[in-house]
């Protein structure tokens, strides 16, 4: 038994003292290759406009976007083409609505036009008969007159005809005034309307008022003609801001205006970031750039032999990007991965 374990022991304290500098000499390698993956880079750039704060808005309509349809007729609904929430182009159909009120305009409309073609068949008769010395002048003057009143006449119904939308059938067809989205219908089909009622309504979708609450730090700041950016990069402008800070809510209330933008409903709640000028010498980096060595804030920035830490003043940060007031120039290179491994390479 002896003899059989004493090769078996001799092979054990022969692999013992390999085994150890192997393991270690792996580990090394592994913590080699690892820093040997460079970070991610992003280049600062100049800071003509910085993300100044994240405020609290609401969407709303200005004056002017939301019209109501309406008609001077009475009557009852025939037929809706649209659903609330559908897009409509300025002049499209909206619903057809029977009207008496409209048959009689019809009909006094095909009325002042037969007395018109009569009047402008008199009034050629008698100029003739007048400049041929056979009819007075007084009786020319009376049949030019009589014209004029069945042009006026005839313009007029027609113009009540156009405006309250009425055929020369008698139907009305309420059409939509402006390109936008229904955002209100009050009646069914069948059902009655009365005159001079909004049976819809039709918002605009290419403007939309931003209400902001900005906080009580901006009052004097803030003023009309500074940008404001939502979610997309979409962009809109100041155009008020109040003078006084709300004593409830401590904030300042400004309106800004902004084009068409996917997915704004009046009435929605979301944030955007106010816009303003940094002054010379600032830069804008990404926020996950940052980082903080021995309580300040600091960035690393990219040197002849890696990455080297430096201090820096942070202006604000929002919307995932930093303005850097100073330790940064625009143009320098920073890293925005790998921060804690480069904190250990330089003692952070």
């Amino acid at each position: 038994m002896k003899r059989a374990l004493l090769p078996l022991l001799l092979a054990v304290a022969a692999c013992a003292p390999e085994g150890a500098p192997e393991t270690e000499s792996t580990a090394k390698g592994a913590e080699a290759a690892v820093q040997s993956v460079p970070p991610e880079t992003a280049v600062a750039q100049a800071a003509g406009e910085v993300p100044i704060a994240v405020v609290p808005a609401t969407i709303s309509l200005p004056p002017g976007a939301r019209m109501a349809v309406t008609t001077p007729f009475s009557g009852s609904i025939a037929q809706i083409e649209v659903q609330e929430g559908d897009a409509v182009r300025q002049g499209q159909r909206l619903a057809t609505m029977v009207s008496r009120e409209a048959m009689e305009l019809a009909a006094a409309r095909a009325r002042a036009d037969a007395r018109l073609k009569l009047a402008e068949a008199e009034a050629r008769r008698v100029t003739q008969l007048a400049e041929a010395g056979i009819v007075a002048g007084a009786r020319n003057d009376a049949a030019q007159a009589a014209l004029a009143e069945a042009r006026v006449e005839a313009a007029q119904t027609a113009q009540m005809m156009a405006r309250g939308g009425a055929a020369a059938d008698g139907l009305v067809h309420l059409k939509a005034p402006i390109a936008g989205r229904v955002s209100r219908i009050s009646v069914e089909t069948g059902g009655p309307v009365e005159a001079h009622t909004a049976p819809f309504v039709i918002d605009a979708v290419n403007r939309y008022s931003l209400e902001l609450q900005l906080p009580e730090r901006l009052a004097g700041i803030a003023r009309p003609g500074m940008a404001v950016e939502l979610a997309g990069g979409f962009r809109g402008t100041l155009v008020s801001v109040s003078p006084g800070v709300d004593p409830k809510t401590r904030s300042v209330r400004a309106r800004a205006s902004i084009g068409a933008a996917p997915g704004l409903v009046s009435g929605q709640a979301l944030s955007v970031t106010l816009m303003g000028n940094s002054g010379s010498g600032a830069a804008i980096v990404p926020s996950a750039a940052l980082t903080r060595i021995d309580g300040r804030d600091a960035l690393f920035v990219q040197a002849a032999e890696g990455f080297a830490p430096r201090t820096v003043r942070v202006g604000s940060s929002a919307a995932g990007r930093a303005v850097i007031l100073e330790g940064v120039k625009p143009g320098e290179t920073v890293a925005i991965s790998g921060l804690p491994e480069l904190k250990m390479q330089a003692g952070g």
